[in-house]
């Protein structure tokens, strides 16, 4: 499972949103995720919109949903993107 965890989003974001995408899946709020990267709150936000907007869901839910059906789509020692699969390797935008 920390594959899928790891991997998830490596096509789709920045590496950076990808540490955002992460740590939200781990419970963090945007205030506790800014010391973590050392950026302000404001910044933590605009990594989130920029998450949202790309993989086309409109909130924190919607995240967690396509985490666990994306995480579905692959083996558990896999090191494909769960959404890459998932989207059938298209990209959302």
């Amino acid at each position: 499972m920390n594959d899928i965890f790891s991997n998830f989003g490596k096509d789709f974001l920045s590496e950076r949103e990808c540490q955002v995408t992460q740590l939200v899946l781990q419970g963090y709020s945007t205030k506790a995720i800014a010391p973590l990267l050392e950026v302000s709150t404001e910044t933590v936000k605009v990594y989130r919109k920029r998450i949202h907007n790309k993989l086309k869901i409109s909130s924190q839910s919607e995240l967690f949903s396509l985490f666990l059906e994306a995480a579905s789509t692959v083996p558990a020692d896999s090191n494909i993107d769960p959404l890459t699969v998932y989207f059938g390797g298209k990209s959302v935008h």
